[in-house]
Formats: structure tokens, C-alpha cells, sequence
């Protein structure tokens, strides 16, 4: 990821921490509430796409598009292997 893409990601994350109520983005990435970005978040994800698990529904769009898709999980992934920094 090139340094711009990765400006223009913190730059939305950081909005949606900021517009977003605190209870939902307490830690961007953290779909399962545990105050850790981990696989764990992964697999709530994947648990809704491919079984349409309605548990963490509210948490899984982390990218703020408006839609739960791989795209989440991507963006959980580079939190995790830090291409993407995210400053709570």
C-alpha cells in the first residue's frame, strides 16, 4: 500500500471515529467487543458473510461504507499486519 492510499485511509478512519458514537468504534477493527483487534474480529465477519451471523452486524462495516463485505475484512487485515495505523 502506498503512502497515500494508506493518508487517505487514516483520514476516513478517523472521521468515522469521530462521527460515529463511541460505543460502536471504540477500537476500529474490534467487531467482537473485546477491546483487541485479533483474527477473532476476522471470523465474526466471515461468520456473517458466508452464515449471516446478525451477532456483530453493527461493528462489521469497519471501512464506513455501508455494507459488510471482504472489503471489512481486508481492512482488519492491514490493521493487523500494520500497513494501516489506527490512533483511538
Amino acid at each position: 500500500m502506498n503512502k497515500l492510499t494508506n493518508s487517505i485511509m487514516q483520514l476516513v478512519v478517523s472521521l468515522m471515529v469521530v462521527l460515529s458514537p463511541a460505543s460502536l468504534w471504540a477500537t476500529v477493527g474490534d467487531v467482537n467487543g473485546d477491546n483487541d483487534v485479533t483474527v477473532a474480529d476476522v471470523t465474526a465477519i466471515y461468520n456473517y458473510l458466508l452464515n449471516n451471523d446478525q451477532t456483530f452486524v453493527a461493528t462489521s462495516d469497519v471501512d464506513g461504507d455501508g455494507s459488510i463485505t471482504v472489503a471489512d475484512v481486508t481492512f482488519i487485515c492491514n490493521i493487523l499486519l500494520g500497513n494501516v495505523v489506527i490512533d483511538n
